[in-house]
């Protein structure tokens, strides 16, 4: 079951992200407020907003992690998409992504 931006939403606070509204309210960005990833990072996820369809778009910053090197829909800013994420695989990659921010 494809994920919605509540749910997103929620899973992301809970692993004590905290969300910022960007581009006039359009999506939000998810960041830690003292912590950052080895090249000064806060967000872990960005551009992340509901779809008319009910889904969810967005990204999580994966560049860090080398297992992702040659992810295939992996964008130049080192993001991956959120969209076709089940829950668990989310959860999966959040406990992954967020090791390395100190």
């Amino acid at each position: 079951m494809s994920l919605n931006f509540g749910k997103v939403d929620e899973i992301l606070k809970s692993y004590g992200l905290v969300p910022h509204e960007i581009k006039n309210g359009q999506c939000t960005e998810y960041s830690f407020e003292n912590k950052t990833v080895h090249v000064r990072k806060k967000n872990v996820a960005t551009s992340v907003t509901a779809l008319n369809n009910g889904g969810v778009g967005g990204y999580l910053y994966v560049d860090h992690l080398k297992e992702y090197n040659n992810h295939p829909n992996k964008t130049k800013m080192g993001h991956i998409p959120i969209g076709d994420m089940t829950e668990a695989e989310l959860k999966n990659t959040l406990e992954k992504v967020i090791k390395d921010y100190r």
